[in-house]
């Protein structure tokens, strides 16, 4: 719940006159002396409101502002742009709960932050490609988490 968090206090940021944004690696946080107890939360937040804000991936930002929410594939096409763009992409699983960043080459993946998992291109497509029937949120998790715990990486 730690992405959706974020997104909910974004959303009590908004509601209480907060300006918060990005620079470089800063967060910034200004607004009304009474929502000072609000914002000193974001500040604690710091790795990961950055990493919300930072990257501003549709689905990202969706959770924070649901009402200008892009379809699906607009999503995967900012994806796929920001990889092809910058070798990388970093984000939010609302599924694993957890932050992951998507890479291309191992020089693009020493770039991925210690706070997100990394996957390969590769390590998607066996994912996601042609998923087996029956493959659950469960199941992914379990691979994540392992992943996550080990280092690894997902092959055939």
């Amino acid at each position: 719940m730690v992405g959706s968090g974020v997104a909910e206090l974004l959303r009590e940021a908004n509601t209480a006159g907060l300006s918060v944004s990005v620079e470089g690696d800063k967060l910034l946080v200004s607004g009304p002396t009474s929502a000072k107890s609000l914002g000193l939360r974001i500040l604690a937040r710091k790795l990961e409101v950055v990493a919300f804000l930072k990257w501003r991936l549709p689905a990202a930002y969706a959770l924070a502002f649901p009402d200008s929410a892009p379809a699906a594939d607009e999503e995967h096409d900012h994806i796929v742009a920001c990889l092809e763009r910058d070798g990388f992409v970093l984000l939010w699983s609302n599924v694993l709960a957890d932050c992951i960043g998507i890479y291309r080459s191992e020089a693009d993946r020493a770039r991925i932050p210690a706070l997100f998992v990394p996957y390969s291109e590769e390590e998607m497509r066996l994912l996601f490609e042609n998923p087996p029937a029956g493959r659950s949120a469960n199941y992914l998790r379990l691979l994540h988490a392992t992943k996550k715990a080990t280092g690894g990486r997902i092959a055939s």
